[in-house]
């Protein structure tokens, strides 16, 4: 009898098609965690368990050692989705601008968690509004620069609410699949709503059947077997994991061989008047404005300049994801700069 949970089907149109497809589940997962992997990959929910899954909301892989063989225990135990937010940390002052100080690295995943359950509900207003409607194009430009093919299995690691995931999904087709995976809940929660809607870009209708299928899960710890996706996209997601290496191997090792990464990330202008302009309107306009429109006092929109000023400029990410193995790895900025897509392959 198979562990609880799945059993072995490697027809990825059937796990598709099931029930299950393009819901969030929660459960655990009792019996061997040495033979399970996620349903996506080949794998269908075992009918005698069924009754069970439906009783929650999302397939949460989180604190499950060894869930496929050979893989080392090193997820970490889950957080609460829901926990109440915590305020952010208290500003200090550098080069004579009010500018916030990051999390600890031993509290960073608990105060970036805290942040983003808070925001998650107005996250996608505040991502049109606070950047005058162009998120839409930068993600839609990603899209396309990976490549995507019908029949193709895409991770969106960091997928939050789910942007990248439904346009991968049209890309891919009703024969492809597409994992959301992100640790947080409550943007998983918003990123179900919207593939049950069909909307994609806010504007216009599904024309895929294709849905994602959404799974909470760290980054730093993909609960991926190695070699099983064809296309990996991250959005802004990895300025906020704890150890950017270990997140970098880890893409690296579920990646097929030839499989193509495609990384959207805040990144820094290359023109000196501009790069003044953006710090001014990153760290006095926009968290004012994150503010009011997401009644969020966690200090999210004074993280996010606070993180991106910490994240390597263009040339150094590059240069870390070549050190990772990535091949052909090449960027292009976006917005003088603001925004840098970094392409790479395995």
């Amino acid at each position: 009898m198979p562990a609880c949970g799945f059993e072995a089907n490697t027809d990825h149109k059937a796990a598709i098609d099931t029930p299950r497809a393009g819901r969030l589940l929660r459960t655990s997962w009792p019996g061997q965690p040495d033979r399970f992997v996620p349903r996506p990959l080949g794998r269908r929910i075992d009918p005698r368990c069924q009754k069970g899954i439906r009783q929650g909301e999302i397939l949460s892989l989180l604190g499950r050692g060894g869930s496929w063989p050979g893989k080392t225990d090193q997820r970490p135990s889950a957080l609460p989705c829901d926990g109440g937010a915590q305020p952010f940390l208290p500003p200090s002052e550098r080069t004579g601008m009010s500018e916030y100080s990051l999390p600890a690295k031993e509290r960073k995943q608990d105060v970036v968690q805290n942040m983003f359950t808070s925001a998650a509900n107005a996250y996608d207003l505040n991502n049109s509004v606070l950047s005058l409607g162009q998120h839409h194009r930068w993600k839609r430009l990603t899209i396309d620069l990976l490549k995507i093919e019908k029949g193709h299995v895409v991770l969106d690691l960091c997928g939050g609410t789910a942007d990248l995931s439904l346009l991968a999904a049209e890309k891919s087709g009703g024969d492809g699949l597409v994992m959301t995976v992100d640790l947080n809940m409550a943007m998983l929660r918003v990123g179900l709503s919207k593939a049950r809607s069909g909307v994609i870009d806010g504007l216009k209708e599904r024309k895929s059947r294709a849905r994602p299928v959404m799974i909470q899960a760290n980054a730093e710890n993909i609960p991926l077997p190695e070699g099983s996706v064809d296309r990996l996209t991250v959005g802004f997601g990895l300025r906020n994991v704890t150890n950017l290496d270990v997140a970098l191997s880890e893409i690296y090792r579920v990646l097929k061989p030839g499989g193509r990464f495609a990384c959207l990330e805040f990144s820094h202008p290359v023109n000196a008047v501009w790069d003044g302009l953006y710090r001014f309107y990153s760290f006095y306009i926009l968290p004012k404005i994150g503010k009011w429109i997401s009644h969020d006092n966690t200090g999210i929109y004074e993280y996010l300049p606070a993180s991106i000023a910490k994240f390597p400029d263009q040339e150094i990410f590059s240069e870390t994801i070549r050190k990772t193995g990535f091949k052909n790895v090449v960027y292009r900025n976006l917005s003088g700069g603001i925004v840098a897509i970094h392409l790479g392959e395995k």
